[in-house]
């Protein structure tokens, strides 16, 4: 299967979307199909270089897929995943998207941030 889609994602840890099938009395539905989009923006790797944003290669079918799923929606509408043809454009994505979430290690600028009370 030919992977010629891109999905950029500026998410700490990798999330899977998985379809099921029909519920069955008194089991877990079967898993129909699991995409894995992988995680690591802004995790130092052994390197010490720290990614602003990972790709995962997805096929043309996983991309239709990913394209119905209202959970990868909501998180392509708050920023954190682009589903892309070229590969090639990571860094012009990266400059409309969230650049970190809530998981991502926190950096010497979080600090000086003011602190919310209350």
């Amino acid at each position: 299967m030919e992977k010629k889609n891109y999905v950029f994602s500026t998410l700490t840890t990798a999330v899977s979307f998985v379809q099921y099938g029909p519920k069955r009395q008194g089991r877990f539905p079967e898993t129909i199909r699991r995409v894995t989009i992988l995680g690591g923006a802004n995790v130092p790797a052994k390197t010490l270089v720290t990614p602003r944003g990972v790709v995962t290669a997805v096929s043309d079918d996983e991309a239709v897929f990913l394209s119905t799923n209202a959970k990868f929606a909501g998180m392509v509408k708050r920023g954190f995943l682009v589903l892309a043809r070229n590969k090639d454009d990571l860094d012009r994505a990266l400059l409309d998207m969230v650049p970190k979430d809530g998981c991502a290690p926190k950096v010497a600028e979080d600090f000086k941030k003011p602190v919310k009370v209350g």
